[in-house]
């Protein structure tokens, strides 16, 4: 098995994927995929469930940010409800409240950064192809982000998401 960051290249002279699986965030270009003896073969390209896992980890680190933030915004208020601003500013329980505010708002700026990113990276999986340079065998099975295609004895193909649905084209 072959898992890869972002895109897999196998183009060497004999350019052949076969048996296995491989995944990819990205692309994946090779000359020959699978084989007439139809040995079990798995292509996984714009694999968004691995972002997809990170984009759940973001969204729990902001709930617990902004929860966190709630209850420091809350005592300040309460601080500054109870005490005059010359008695609470000399406070060092205060000083630290307001600093782990500042810091919060900036882990909050941080993760809404990421989150972006994220997106981002999910949107470029989606647009992930299977290109076949020389020739694809049937029975190789094709996920491109997260869809299902059986492949047929075919030459020279790329294999894309047009929406959610599978579009296999000539070279």
């Amino acid at each position: 098995d072959v898992e890869a960051g972002e895109n897999v290249y196998v183009l060497g002279e004999k350019g052949r994927i076969t048996g296995g699986i491989v995944r990819a965030k990205g692309n994946i270009v090779t000359k020959t995929l699978g084989n007439p003896m139809n040995m079990a073969t798995c292509i996984k390209a714009g694999t968004v469930s691995y972002r997809e896992k990170d984009l759940l980890e973001i969204k729990k680190q902001q709930e617990s940010c902004l929860y966190q933030l709630k209850l420091l915004k809350d005592q300040k208020l309460k601080m500054e409800n109870d005490y005059r601003p010359e008695q609470r500013n000399k406070m060092p329980i205060f000083i630290k409240i307001e600093n782990a505010i500042y810091t919060k708002e900036e882990e909050m700026k941080y993760l809404d950064k990421r989150h972006s990113q994220i997106m981002e990276l999910i949107k470029k999986s989606r647009s992930a192809v299977l290109i076949v340079k020389q020739e694809i065998f049937e029975g190789v099975e094709v996920f491109l982000a997260g869809q299902l295609w059986h492949s047929i004895n075919a030459a020279g193909i790329i294999v894309s998401m047009t929406g959610v649905k599978i579009n296999v084209r000539p070279l």
